[in-house]
């Protein structure tokens, strides 16, 4: 039964992902064509800011907001109110927490102009009701918006941008088109009887606001190490290296989709099992997993033709970044595994201090690695603390359940190094192409997997009491 509603939302989910993700990917694909590299950076560094900023507009409660609905602790106008009013007066401190830093920082004035613009979009996140219909379960309607936003911000920069001159006008088309995402889940919600109205009850966002500012920081800190680069590449380096770097990070996030929807699809389930039972809980960390490791080792060799193929030449300086970011594309999905469910069981705190490690170590390595590195020390600055956030994450959930992925592990290391030193030395001696040794990790890698499952080893492994993923006492 679990199962058959995950499948249901994951489909849903991956649809709409995967429309919107191509759709919003090709908008920055076409930006990236008909305006200059300085310009495209100048893009990416203001999104790099902004982030902080919605992150402060919304310091969890998107994901607090899921679980209540899921759990139905509260009566749901009772919930979206409580929530509405939190996320005005935090969306209102956070444009003016933007609007104070566009003035202090020193920005030149077309930069300042765009992030006072695109700042805007702060005063919408309010009116999101995403997470009232993800905790029902009714993620078309999900899938529904993304896909309203996602079509009109292309359709909308095709038409109206060209070039260089109408740069200002990229921030407002976003602005423009999240609105238009936001209409079909209102008009379900209003259909329905819903509506909002200003709250305010002590007690309940008192809960609330407790239960959502550790996640709130927390996913401060994974800004951090997830734009702390682009922020300090634009301080540092410029708004060329900030375009390059951007560029390889546009494709990493596209990857992300599938660790970020299989999250989505396993919330609700993981937040209705408290730590002591763990049915979903051993698919999520398996699949996560079994996805995420050959990531890096097919990335290596298709980083350079994806890059070039999609953004152009101008953009083939970033390929040495994107190989490394690909690798960091694998710990997203083991991170993610471990630390999770933590945020599910309502182990804020713990996640918090997870992510915090991440984002402490980003913060040094990023200061000692950009200076004489550029892009290429920002990637091995981004992979080093997702490799942070992996091990603090997995010791954390260690100390909650007897967990243990050391069978998985080797298998799937095995299975990937295996096929990715095939590869390479096809690659060497027969001058293979880039995109044929990647697909040919890809296709080793699960012959290579089948095979080591079935081996003695396997078996040797499974008798030392490895072979369990998860094995609760």
């Amino acid at each position: 039964m679990i199962w058959k509603s995950m499948l249901r939302n994951f489909s849903a989910l991956l649809t709409g992902e995967i429309i919107s993700k191509i759709l919003g990917f090709s908008t920055m694909v076409y930006l990236a064509r008909v305006i200059s590299v300085e310009s495209y950076g100048k893009l990416g560094f203001v999104m790099a800011v902004y982030s902080y900023f919605a992150q402060l507009a919304n310091p969890g409660f998107d994901t607090v907001g899921i679980r209540e609905v899921a759990r139905s602790t509260l009566p749901l106008s009772t919930l979206i109110n409580s929530l509405f009013s939190l996320r005005l007066l935090f969306s209102a401190g956070a444009f003016l927490l933007l609007l104070l830093f566009s003035v202090l920082a020193g920005l030149d004035g077309e930069t300042q102009t765009l992030l006072l613009i695109q700042g805007l979009a702060l005063l919408a996140v309010s009116f999101q009701l995403n997470y009232v219909f993800r905790g029902k379960e009714q993620m078309i309607q999900v899938a529904l918006s993304r896909i309203v936003q996602s079509v009109s911000y292309l359709v909308l920069i095709v038409l109206f941008v060209r070039g260089d001159r109408e740069l200002l006008l990229v921030p407002g088309m976003l602005l423009i088109s999240t609105l238009l995402g936001l209409l079909p889940l209102y008009v379900l919600f209003r259909k329905g009887g819903g509506g909002f109205r200003l709250t305010f009850s002590a007690e309940t966002q008192r809960r609330l606001l407790s239960a959502a500012l550790p996640l709130g920081l927390s996913g401060l800190m994974i800004q951090v190490y997830y734009n702390l680069d682009s922020v300090l590449l634009g301080f540092l380096k410029g708004a060329r290296e900030v375009g390059l770097y951007t560029a390889s990070y546009k494709i990493v996030l596209l990857l992300t989709i599938v660790p970020n929807l299989l999250l989505s699809s396993f919330l609700p389930a993981l937040s209705r099992q408290d730590e002591g039972q763990h049915p979903a809980l051993r698919e999520y960390v398996r699949t996560m997993i079994i996805l995420g490791i050959p990531v890096g080792f097919v990335g290596y060799f298709a980083a350079e033709a994806i890059l070039t193929t999609m953004f152009g030449s101008s953009y083939a300086g970033a390929a040495t970044a994107l190989q490394i970011l690909l690798f960091n594309v694998s710990f997203v999905f083991v991170s993610m595994a471990f630390a999770n469910p933590l945020i599910a069981w309502d182990k804020n705190k713990v996640y918090l201090k997870v992510v915090s490690f991440g984002a402490a170590a980003n913060v040094v390595l990023n200061l000692i690695l950009i200076p004489p590195f550029g892009i290429v020390g920002a990637a091995i600055a981004t992979l080093c603390s997702e490799g942070v956030v992996a091990i603090q994450a997995y010791r954390e959930l260690r100390r909650i359940v007897d967990l243990s992925v050391t069978y998985d592990a080797i298998l799937l290391l095995a299975s990937s190094i295996g096929a990715f030193a095939l590869s390479f030395a096809s690659h060497a001696l027969f001058a293979m192409n880039d995109l044929a040794a990647a697909a040919m990790v890809l296709t080793l890698y699960g012959g290579i997997w089948v095979f080591f499952r079935n081996s003695l080893a396997a078996k040797v492994l499974k008798r030392w009491r490895v072979g369990e993923i998860i094995d609760v006492s």
